[in-house]
Order: C-alpha cells, then sequence, then structure tokens
C-alpha cells in the first residue's frame, strides 16, 4: 500500500480568494497553447549549461484500476465536497489515461528539503506567491498550474531526478478550489505527499516531505509508463486529461512558440516517438504554415558575429534622454545602412543600457534587434516580428512593429541583467513585456526602467521609418491621400460601387435596423497568377495551382514605387518616377504572351497563351525604394472567349 497521501490543509474561519482559474483567458489563448508555452518555459529554464534539452510528449492508458485505487482515491472523496465536484462523466476509474511530459539533460528539482524557499523542488511544489524575482525558475508558479488544469481530475504528478544528488522524488498537486467541510474551509491545493505525524526533524504540517522511497516510487513509475530510468530531469503525469489537450495541438504549440530553441539546438521535441530536432525542425513548421523565410532570418540574425552590430551606447548616463532621437544615434552610418537595406542584407543592431536596480549599482547591459526587407514584391508574407528574451517568445509583443507586411523584424535580448528585469515584467502567462507590472515597481526605479521598455517598444519602428526614408521634394508618403485614385481592377471598381450605393439615400428606407456587419466584397478576378522580384524589377508567372485549362487569360499587372504610409498605387507620378517601355524601365521579356499594352504609365495588360508564359519587367531604381506590384487574372474578354470555344 503507497505511503504517500493527498493531504487537504484545513484553513479555520479564513475565507480565501481563487485567482488561479482567472490566470489564463482560455478562449484567447487554449489550455493546450497555455500548457505548451509554460512546460516549454520551464524546460528553457531548467536545461543544464551547455546541454541541449530534450522533452519528450506522449500519451498512455493503464487498462485497470490500481492507479486510481492507489493515488486517487482519497482525492476524490475531497472533491466530491468541492464546489465544482468530481467529474464522473469524465473519470473512468476502471482504466486510467494519461498524458506524460518528461525532459532530459535538465537540473531535475534540485533542493535541499530542510531548506523552505530558494531552490527548485520548493519554489515548483511548495511556493503558491503571485510573485517571483529573478531570471531563472519560472515565473509566480505560472507553469505548475497549467498541469492541473489539464486534469478533469485537477491533479498531476511531479517525479524527478536531482542532477546533482541523483535523488528520487515523488510528489502530487490538486486543485479543488473553494471547499467547505462542516465549517471549515479548506485550502484550494492539496498535496499528494507524505503524512505529516508530528516528529519529525524535517518536516512541518505546513510544508510537507516529498516521498523518497524507491519502492514506492517504482511502483509509480511502472505504472504510469514513465521511461525515465536514472536521467535528471523531471517527468510530469497529468491523469484524466482534457480532450482539448491533443498532441497535434501541443506539437503546434511548442513549435510555435520555441521553434527558435529547436532550431539553435537548445531544445529537442519528441511527440509520439516522433524527433523534432535542428535537423528536421523546418519541415514541421511548413506544415503548419511558418514562414521559412523568416525562419532563416532568424537563424542568420541569431548566428552574426558581434562586429556586424551597428552599436549604439546609451548607457553612459543612468538615465536615457527624454528627448532621444533615434535618427540622431545612427545618422552616421545612415547611406551604409540604407544601401545594405535595399540589397537585401539583413541590418543588425546592438543597443547597451543600464538596468536600474533598487537594491544594487546600475549595471550595463544591452538588447539586440534586426531588420530585412520583404522578400518579395508586394513586401514580405506577413509574418509578425518576433521578441524574445533568452529563447522565450513574447507573442503579443509582435504588434508593437507596425511594418510586418514590408520588412521582417526580430527583437532579442540575452543579456543576464536584461534578461531578468524582461523576465519580471513578463506577467505570468509570459505573453509580453509590461512595464507597469508591480515587480518592475519593486525591483526598479521606475521612470528609468520606463523609458528602457519605451526603448524596446519603438526602435525597431522608428530604425525602419530612418531607413526607407525619402529625399524626394514632395514627400509622397505623406501626400499620398490627395492624389487622384486610380481605379486598376474590378475589384476597386465593385468597391466603388459599394460606396456610392451606401450613400445613394433614394435606395435606403427611413428605418433604421440593426444587422449583421456588411461582408467585404469579393473579387470578381481570380488569383491565378503571381508576381515576384527579380534584380532591378519583377517577374510575371502562373501560379503553381493555375491549371492548363485556365488558357489562355488576360492578365493585368500594376506596379509603383513603395511607400511607407498609404497605397503606393495612389502615390505613383508618371512625371516624377518612370512610364513602362519609355526611359529605363521597359517590359525586357516576355515568352509566350500576345497583345501587350502599356495603360497609364505604370500598368501592363496582356494575353498569356500558355501555362509557362513569362513576364518581367526590370529597371527601376531599387537602390532606395521598393517596387510595389498587383498581379491577376482579369475576366475573359471575347477574343478569349472565342479562343476557347473554338
Amino acid at each position: 500500500m503507497n505511503k504517500g497521501k493527498w493531504l487537504p490543509q484545513v484553513l479555520p474561519g479564513i475565507e480565501f480568494d481563487n485567482p488561479v482559474a482567472e490566470e489564463f483567458d482560455t478562449e484567447k489563448h487554449p489550455i493546450s497553447a497555455s500548457l505548451g508555452n509554460e512546460d516549454g518555459q520551464n524546460k528553457i529554464d531548467a536545461t543544464l549549461p551547455n546541454k541541449k534539452g530534450k522533452v519528450s510528449i506522449r500519451y498512455v492508458t493503464l487498462e485497470n484500476s490500481k492507479f486510481f485505487d492507489n493515488y486517487l482515491l482519497d482525492l476524490k472523496n475531497h472533491l466530491k465536497l468541492s464546489e465544482d465536484g468530481y467529474r464522473e462523466d469524465k473519470i473512468n476509474e476502471k482504466k486510467t489515461d494519461f498524458l506524460i511530459i518528461e525532459d532530459y539533460n535538465t537540473y531535475g528539482l534540485t533542493g535541499d528539503f530542510e531548506k523552505s524557499r530558494g531552490n527548485r523542488y520548493q519554489h515548483f511544489f511548495l511556493t503558491f506567491s503571485r510573485s517571483k524575482s529573478g531570471k531563472d525558475l519560472g515565473r509566480r508558479g505560472q507553469g505548475r498550474n497549467v498541469y492541473w488544469i489539464a486534469s478533469h481530475i485537477k491533479a498531476f504528478f511531479g517525479f524527478s531526478i536531482q542532477h546533482n544528488t541523483n535523488k528520487k522524488l515523488l510528489r502530487g498537486i490538486a486543485h479543488a478550489g473553494q471547499t467547505t467541510i462542516g465549517e471549515d474551509n479548506y485550502h484550494p491545493y492539496l498535496s499528494y505527499t507524505v503524512p505529516f505525524k508530528g516528529n519529525e526533524k524535517i518536516q512541518t504540517k505546513n510544508e510537507t516531505f516529498p516521498i523518497l522511497d524507491e519502492k514506492e516510487i517504482d511502483e509509480f513509475v511502472r505504472l504510469t509508463g514513465l521511461k525515465r530510468k536514472n536521467e535528471p530531469g523531471l517527468s510530469v503525469v497529468i491523469p484524466y486529461p482534457h480532450e482539448r489537450v491533443k498532441l497535434q495541438n501541443l506539437k503546434v504549440s511548442y513549435l510555435k512558440r520555441f521553434y527558435a530553441a529547436i532550431l539553435f539546438d537548445k531544445m529537442e521535441l519528441e511527440i509520439n516517438d516522433e524527433i523534432i530536432s535542428s535537423s528536421n525542425v523546418k519541415q514541421h513548421l511548413k506544415s503548419i504554415n511558418l514562414n521559412i523565410s523568416f525562419v532563416d532570418f532568424i537563424y542568420d540574425a541569431r548566428s552574426l558575429p558581434d562586429d556586424n552590430f551597428y552599436k549604439i551606447d546609451l548607457s553612459e548616463n543612468d538615465q536615457i534622454d527624454k528627448n532621444l532621437n533615434f535618427q540622431n544615434l545612427i545618422s552616421k552610418d545612415i547611406e551604409k545602412i540604407r544601401k545594405s537595406y535595399y540589397l537585401g542584407e539583413t541590418i543588425s543592431f546592438r543597443v547597451y543600457v543600464k538596468i536600474p536596480y533598487k537594491t544594487q549599482s546600475y549595471e550595463k547591459s544591452y538588447f539586440n534587434f534586426h531588420l530585412k526587407r520583404g522578400e518579395s514584391s508586394e513586401g514580405t508574407t506577413k509574418t509578425p516580428a518576433l521578441f524574445m528574451r533568452g529563447f522565450l517568445q513574447l507573442p503579443e509583443m509582435s504588434q508593437r512593429f507596425k511594418f510586418s507586411s514590408k520588412c521582417m523584424a526580430y527583437f532579442w535580448a540575452d543579456d543576464e541583467h536584461i534578461s531578468t528585469m524582461l523576465g519580471d515584467s513578463e506577467g505570468k502567462a509570459h505573453l509580453k513585456f509590461d512595464p507597469l507590472h508591480k515587480d518592475i515597481d519593486a525591483n526598479y526605479f521606475l521612470e528609468d526602467a520606463k523609458r528602457i521598455f519605451e526603448l524596446i517598444n519603438n526602435c525597431m519602428n522608428e530604425t525602419y521609418k530612418i531607413v526607407t526614408e525619402t529625399k524626394d521634394e514632395v514627400d509622397f508618403d505623406k501626400f499620398s491621400n490627395f492624389v487622384p485614385k486610380i481605379i486598376s481592377d474590378e475589384e476597386d471598381i465593385i468597391e466603388e460601387k459599394n460606396l456610392i450605393d451606401d450613400f445613394d439615400f433614394s435606395k435606403k428606407t427611413s428605418i433604421t435596423k440593426i444587422t449583421k456587419k456588411r461582408k467585404k466584397a469579393q473579387p470578381v478576378a481570380r488569383k491565378m497568377v503571381e508576381d515576384s522580384r527579380i534584380d532591378g524589377g519583377f517577374k510575371i508567372l502562373k501560379m503553381s495551382t493555375t491549371e492548363k485549362k485556365e488558357f489562355p487569360m488576360l492578365v493585368r499587372s500594376t506596379c509603383a514605387y513603395d511607400v511607407r504610409r498609404g497605397n503606393p498605387l495612389q502615390a505613383y507620378s508618371p512625371d516624377r518616377h518612370f512610364i513602362i517601355n519609355k526611359g529605363s524601365v521597359k517590359v525586357t521579356k516576355k515568352e509566350k504572351i500576345k497583345d501587350l499594352k502599356v495603360i497609364e504609365g505604370n500598368r501592363i495588360e496582356f494575353i498569356a497563351l500558355e501555362e509557362d508564359f513569362t513576364v518581367e519587367v526590370t529597371g527601376f531604381d531599387t537602390s532606395k525604394k521598393d517596387i510595389y506590384v498587383k498581379t491577376r487574372k482579369l475576366k475573359d474578354n471575347i477574343a478569349i472567349k472565342e479562343i476557347k470555344n473554338g
């Protein structure tokens, strides 16, 4: 019989709140995503120095009642008396399903059990505070909570082997929530542990000892199907996992949040014996539609030697100037930077700052960021900017960069002091840097810290705007809204007609009623052709999905120099920019087409006769401006219909 037992704690006469369930927004961040995010962060923090961590995830089913009878029966009795109750419809007591998550090459839950705080065991199993300062050991216990939230029985077990002592330990946590039995309130957390008898030297009623008996641990390992033998690390066992916690969802969550760690050989992921490592992660990223060009950009940027960074040193003074002008910081290198950017090279910056600690002297630290223009003629496949602390992504920070449709952007901080400050700002779900978090106010001089956060929020936007600044006498970026609109295709005509209809009051009744949101007009033209950037211009080909039966087809392509704000086609000026086939800009290749026409200087139309047609337009000045191109198939005209009809 097991020595371990679920131990509820009585809180007589004390009302307590139950904030834990509010720590996840399950609509914005489903439990599978939260579990992958938080567990992955735990693994990164716990990986041994100069080692590659490994995470193994799988489902196991035990086809008998032994585990339930030995490890969950007394928990059931307590849950039945809790406010949320016991989910009999979801729990089959005759067999037990497990979600198993094991990590390797990690510290394990280290710590001397005679001490009450400050090590991995204590922080993972015994600390229930809402605040935690520092770079490692997670943030405020959130990583632990996702495990029981993923369970119908609101519980999980942790089996660990310490890397420094080889000690084996087992403990469990459950969260029953509000529970009142008789006149007694109970702490919402219960622990599966060794009961306190009153005569132990290194155990108290509130902080009980973990299970160390190897026979009992071996029995637990056998029943749950754990693979860990003598390797240090942590194995998490979640009995009766929610249906929403599927392996595919966990795989996607891990890949999206930790692909950089896998890419740089900091982590290896195993899903049901399938290994995802640096050698094959790109293939898996393609399956979840991640932009591989962006992945390559991240890898190249983080692999750059120090000499490739433009250095910006703001650490001479403890305070960052309130009126900091980012343009002044890079003015001496701006022409070189612009040239590199328009040649499609990554431009990289390292910014030095002072971290404004309250309890120690200010420390010099730094962060890095990189920009690279998009690879297609319309900019880039829109990939949100990536913000990282160490190898942890902060997904909600991506919205800070406003130009992701035109430029790839990457921010990362890995130096100890700034990583500590950013970690303190992240909140429980590690979604963004928050300068107003109470741990920032507690540990840093707030006004100085805020300026660093403002710098992080704005540095990539300001640099992009400076690099892409035009020196034209008339700034068409600013005045494009006043340039007459060019109606370049059927979609624009439809949208303009809808706009006219909306303001034609003769067609409207005087009755006001609530209606559903108007659906966006669908374009008549089908997307069957595409354009891509080439040296000095662009080329037009069919889409890979376009079938032979669609030919011949009528194709229209409209181009202009790109602008930072507004519509590039509206900003086009034939007098100031270019006219196709007059001057340097020409149609330099036209294969298997006919009836090519140039319209209004920046638009071409032609009939593509066969699948392997090609059109190229070159001669643009791309040293300071990108080209924006909009290409599509138009409705068949009479001539094409006659050809198709024989």
